[in-house]
């Protein structure tokens, strides 16, 4: 039947919501007006758009035809209404116009889907999957060994800067050293952390990890130390990493020292809440974390299951299941920091990331003044109603799972300020991440590294969070030191 046929009477606004709250398979169009801006708020995609179209011809036995498929047309529920009832242009040929005679099969097909947008669906779909297969093969294949060498040989998560990470973090766990079963050193040890843990702007061998392995091997030579920080001061996303580590390794725990960073911020209500909101990959490990609260004690779980529910609904709101599917199972998305990485640094340098690694070695404050900027707020510590009691308890629950299976555990306070400007800070009645740690660690369950004073303001690189290679083996030599008398407990 023609648009401009019998469905018109059918076509309510809610006829309409109700028929995209099917095809989008979610209710975020409830309650929004028949008026309100889907497209251009990005509450639908385009993508979404020839979903919707395929779904209302189905509900009002219809055909749209496609140049009617269009962003002014789909961009309202009031919009959409009037297409159906016939209410926008109607010159496009109807579905039964007859393509050329001589044309030959391949485009009589196209075409015929172009009329019909179901059709066009699944013929835009299959030519997307097979481009998807064939790049996933490239990339598998001839283009493997550069990208290796591009995520440097697996020494960290990501390359550099957080530009070029992966939101997929078992993806990224699959390509990492510490999957390589030959590694067998003497002690193992696995450095948790944010983009300063990492080592933003320096080169892997400058990071704290790879100045912590140089600094073990003079004790242990064959000491192997995995990277396995990632940006953002987050615990629960350091869980993510870890269950999807265990989920490589067959269960077992390649290593037999855990490091985990930790700062005033990683316990921080108001930062946490934010957090999902801010970074999609979050939510889109919301699983990883949920298999690794499977792992603990009944009585462990509910904080990480809260912090579960929280990634979900940040999930809800902020993406759908369509981009959280591609954002897993996509070659294009998988690939895409190598892509970046092309088009950013291999066209524009010989020597790629010289931009970055000059950040690295750029002093954050030369000479260090006497008092810090009025946008440095120098309070310490956390006021009790401002920390996220989850995180503590998620991280007791984790420091006694590691210990049950023998990984001993260190806990690193990063570096906070400037030594310069220690005086002026303020703790008062506040409780710091020093006296969490300490905490978590009563009764020796593991130990504590205080290092948030041992950095001059010259050793800070971009911002406050990055440290130049300098301070990265001072902070290792202080951590091998508490590493090695772990080890030898």
């Amino acid at each position: 039947m023609d648009i401009s046929g019998t469905a018109s009477g059918a076509a309510t606004i809610e006829a309409i919501r109700a028929a995209a709250s099917d095809a989008l398979g979610d209710r975020r169009l409830d309650g929004v007006a028949a008026d309100a801006s889907l497209v251009r708020s990005g509450m639908i995609s385009s993508l979404e758009i020839v979903v919707l179209a395929a779904a209302l011809e189905e509900r009002f036995d219809l055909s749209i035809p496609a140049a009617q498929v269009t962003m002014q047309n789909f961009d309202s529920l009031r919009g959409m209404a009037q297409l159906v009832r016939g209410g926008t242009g109607r010159s496009t040929p109807p579905d039964n116009a007859a393509a050329p005679a001589e044309a030959p099969a391949l485009r009589a097909s196209a075409a015929a889907a172009v009329r019909r947008p179901v059709m066009l669906v699944a013929f835009t779909l299959a030519f997307l999957v097979l481009l998807d297969a064939g790049l996933g093969a490239l990339m598998r294949g001839p283009l493997a060994q550069r990208n290796q060498a591009f995520l440097e040989q697996g020494y960290r998560l990501y390359p550099v800067g957080g530009s070029y990470s992966q939101d997929d973090l078992a993806f990224s766990i699959a390509h990492h050293r510490i999957g390589d079963r030959s590694l067998r050193g003497k002690p193992r040890v696995a450095v948790f952390g944010d983009s300063g843990t990492i080592g933003s702007f320096v080169t892997p061998a400058e990071s704290i990890p790879g100045a912590l392995e140089a600094a073990l091997r003079r004790r242990y030579p064959q000491a192997e130390v995995f990277n396995l920080a990632f940006f953002m001061q987050f615990l629960a996303k350091d869980l993510m990493i870890l269950q999807a580590v265990l989920e490589r390794s067959g269960g077992e725990l390649p290593f037999d020292v855990a490091v985990f960073t930790l700062g005033d911020d990683y316990f921080r209500s108001e930062f946490i809440d934010r957090l999902p909101a801010m970074m999609p990959y979050l939510a889109l490990n919301e699983d990883l974390l949920k298999r690794f609260s499977e792992r603990l004690p009944e009585a462990a779980r509910a904080p990480l299951a809260s912090m579960v529910d929280d990634l979900r609904a940040a999930s809800r709101a902020t993406g759908n299941p369509v981009q959280r599917w591609l954002a897993r199972h996509s070659a294009l998305f998988h690939y895409a920091p190598y892509f970046r990485y092309l088009v950013t640094e291999v066209l524009r340098s010989e020597r790629p990331f010289d931009y970055a690694y000059s950040l690295g070695r750029r002093p954050f404050l030369d000479p260090v003044p006497d008092r810090p900027p009025k946008s440095v707020q120098v309070s310490l510590g956390l006021a009790e109603k401002s920390i996220d009691r989850r995180v503590v308890s998620m991280g007791r629950a984790t420091i006694e799972y590691l210990r049950e299976r023998g990984i001993k555990v260190v806990l690193y306070l990063k570096p906070h300020g400037p030594s310069e400007w220690r005086p002026l800070y303020r703790q008062g009645t506040n409780i710091s991440a020093a006296e969490i740690a300490q905490e978590l660690c009563a009764a020796r369950r593991c130990s504590v590294v205080d290092l948030r004073w041992s950095l001059s303001g010259s050793q800070f690189t971009d911002t406050l969070a990055h440290y130049n290679a300098d301070a990265n083996r001072l902070i290792a030599d202080r951590l091998a030191r508490a590493i090695v008398r772990e080890v030898a407990q």
